[in-house]
């Protein structure tokens, strides 16, 4: 499917073809002019006679170099808004004609996404599939993480039942086997769930965590802060255990959180405009620029490129020549 890609492409760049535009900001502006999943082509064109004959000839060039065959009777045409000569433009590419909405990937396309009754049958592969793994006794889970987001446990445990204890976000905001590994390593049982751990003795909580050994003399105070930990923790039986989104405030998952966290970029991007168009001297910026980089030819980076000095600045004679150092913390240079 890549030589597809890279027959669209050099049709587009030749002016054979014409995708659509995305995106408001002119900098961000995108071309789509076709999308691939696996052996699934979606192909986005204009209405235009010259277009579908360049269309049908990039596909018949395909076949020609990849040896491959296209399969004609999965093939749909499906116009946007109405057009008069569809029919003549399916008979050029050799498939059948449909309307919106259509499935691709097993998603609804081009149907009302606020609509419930568009996934029902989305939610009934779903249920058809979580039937068939109940039965075999065995449910395999993909767990996908974004950006360190994830569901997590409501605040203030239910009835412990359904949540791991060592394993499970549900104390803190790590598990409590990162948060004390040494103690997760020496505990009876790892896979215990929260509702084995603890018991109530006239409403008062006490929690009941069993260890292998005794503790040694240096794993006391991290036990102690272990124990600090769960006895700040609630006990709610009077109801379930609940997952909780924890980019949205409410608990609730929602698309307009989720997306947020999927475009947020967290890298810290280069200040390339206060450097470059400043009205600074071109050497000036060029320093300011490999200042924050780290590229300075200090000791410790000639150091790091294998190069053999002796360490030691030159203007106070007093510690090593880092950019830290050299720049801030020297005496002289202050």
């Amino acid at each position: 499917m890549e030589a597809l890609s890279r027959l669209m492409r050099r049709a587009i760049e030749l002016g054979l073809l014409r995708g659509f535009w995305v995106g408001r900001d002119a900098v961000f502006q995108l071309e789509i002019s076709h999308l691939m999943f696996a052996d699934d082509t979606l192909v986005l064109c204009y209405v235009n006679m010259s277009q579908i004959r360049y269309l049908r000839c990039v596909l018949i060039w395909f076949q020609v170099v990849s040896g491959l065959k296209m399969n004609v009777g999965k093939s749909v045409l499906v116009p946007v808004r109405e057009v008069p000569e569809i029919e003549t433009f399916a008979d050029i590419l050799s498939c059948r004609t449909g309307s919106f909405p259509i499935s691709y990937l097993g998603l609804p396309l081009g149907a009302p996404s606020r609509c419930v009754g568009i996934w029902d049958p989305v939610v009934d592969r779903f249920e058809r599939r979580l039937a068939v793994a109940e039965s075999c006794s065995v449910i395999f889970c993909e767990v996908v993480e974004v950006k360190s987001l994830s569901f997590i446990w409501c605040d203030g445990i239910k009835d412990g039942r359904r949540i791991c204890f060592g394993e499970d976000v549900w104390c803190g905001d790590v598990p409590l086997a990162l948060a004390f590994p040494q103690l997760y390593k020496i505990a009876s049982d790892r896979q215990a769930m929260v509702v084995n751990c603890y018991y109530l003795d006239n409403r008062r909580l006490i929690w009941d965590v069993r260890f292998r050994r005794f503790f040694q003399d240096w794993e006391i105070e991290k036990a102690i802060r272990f124990l600090e930990l769960l006895y700040r923790q609630r006990i709610m039986e009077e109801d379930s255990d609940c997952w909780s989104w924890v980019a949205n405030s409410q608990g609730r998952f929602e698309m307009r959180s989720f997306f947020r966290c999927l475009s947020f970029d967290h890298r810290v991007r280069f200040p390339w405009k206060s450097v470059w168009r400043s009205k600074a001297l071109l050497k000036v910026a060029f320093f300011v620029w490999t200042l924050v980089l780290g590229r300075i030819l200090t000791h410790d980076n000639l150091r790091m490129r294998s190069q053999v000095v002796f360490n030691r600045c030159y203007m106070c004679l007093r510690d090593e020549e880092s950019m830290d150092h050299l720049l801030i913390h020297c005496s002289l240079a202050r």
